[in-house]
């Protein structure tokens, strides 16, 4: 009865230490668009992309890490950037060392 005691225990114990799905991580998932109309879309694994746009930037894919509920890590063509992200409605804010950049969440 011990042994199934101490085994539910540890279960319980490591069960909590998993790292959960933030809420950050949930409402980032989806398609947004700025006002010039580029897009950038956030999968829930952890992974990125912008669509090009012809004549201009390439396809470009990105990986990306939420480390608290206000920034996330992302690394795009192996450079690795701090952004603080705030999300509103339908509306994320994008904020780092270039200025802030405002999103809409795109219908799908």
């Amino acid at each position: 009865m011990k042994k199934n005691f101490l085994a539910i225990l540890v279960i319980v114990f490591l069960s909590g230490c998993a790292t959960p799905k933030t809420s950050l991580q949930h409402a980032i998932t989806g398609s947004w668009v700025d006002k010039d109309g580029y897009e950038i879309q956030f999968f829930p694994e952890g992974k990125g992309f912008i669509p090009g746009v012809q004549g201009k930037i390439p396809d470009s894919e990105f990986t990306y890490t939420v480390t608290d509920e206000q920034h996330i890590e992302i690394i795009f063509q192996g450079s690795k950037n701090n952004i603080g992200i705030s999300i509103v409605n339908d509306t994320l804010t994008w904020r780092d060392s270039l200025g802030e950049i405002v999103y809409t969440r795109k219908p799908e």
